[in-house]
């Protein structure tokens, strides 16, 4: 295989796509997996956009996020 893999996700995949990653890089009992797609051979990275992570922290700022991006008036 030589193409790359990125793990990508959005919003509630702040939670699963980093959990994933780790699981599949760090299982031994996932070895079988690996023989036949070389995930460590082709895996180049995640991206998370727009990610939950938080959210008793961040509910805290969605007013201010909805008013910049035009969502939420006064």
């Amino acid at each position: 295989m030589s193409n790359p893999l990125y793990l990508t996700g959005e919003s509630y995949g702040g939670h699963y796509v980093p959990c994933f990653a780790y699981t599949l890089l760090n299982n031994a009992n996932l070895t079988d997996l690996f023989t036949t797609i070389p995930f460590k051979e082709v895996f180049r990275g995640i991206a998370v956009g727009d990610g939950l992570t938080n959210m008793e922290y961040q509910e805290q700022y969605f007013d201010t996020f909805y008013y910049s991006i035009g969502l939420a008036s006064e």
